[in-house]
């Protein structure tokens, strides 16, 4: 009789369905959780990008906005703002405090966050010796865009004949 019993029961298949829902439902909650973190993730990502595209456009403004300023400069040569060549080394431009301290740059008026440095480079490579035309002169312009989600440092080179 107990082997009846026991064929019985084993034939049952009570609460079987109840079984595979349970373990389907946690399937399901496992993949939600697993997207829902995904795309938080993404929208972090892609939040960041904006910030980052924010502040280098802002820099580039920047430092196109004084590179035109030295354009249209008649004394470029005596510009006091324009630093020697070497005056500015590549732990320079990535230290915030050498950004911030008075004289080392300046405030640009493109965006409150945004400072230069205008850099005299020396004679362009290339350029003429002949003492009867103008000497290409080189200069570089660094510009910092620094907010509260990041900072961009571009660099751009200006060019003039004098």
């Amino acid at each position: 009789m107990d082997a009846m019993k026991a064929r019985a029961l084993l034939r049952s298949e009570g609460g079987s369905v109840a079984a595979i829902a349970l373990i389907l439902l946690l399937l399901l909650t496992v993949m939600g959780i697993a997207v829902s973190t995904t795309s938080t993730i993404g929208l972090q990502i892609a939040g960041n990008e904006k910030f980052y595209k924010e502040n280098l456009y802002l820099a580039e403004a920047a430092a196109l906005e004084y590179a035109q300023e030295m354009d249209d400069d008649p004394n470029l040569q005596t510009n006091p703002n324009i630093k020697p060549q070497g005056s500015l080394t590549p732990d320079n431009i990535r230290d915030d405090s050498y950004w911030d301290q008075a004289g080392n740059s300046y405030q640009s008026p493109v965006h409150s966050d945004t400072r230069y440095i205008p850099i005299y480079e020396g004679i362009a490579p290339g350029a003429s010796l002949d003492m009867t035309k103008p000497t290409v002169h080189e200069y570089g312009v660094y510009a910092r865009c620094k907010r509260i989600q990041g900072r961009a440092i571009v660099k751009v080179g200006y060019r003039k004949a004098y």
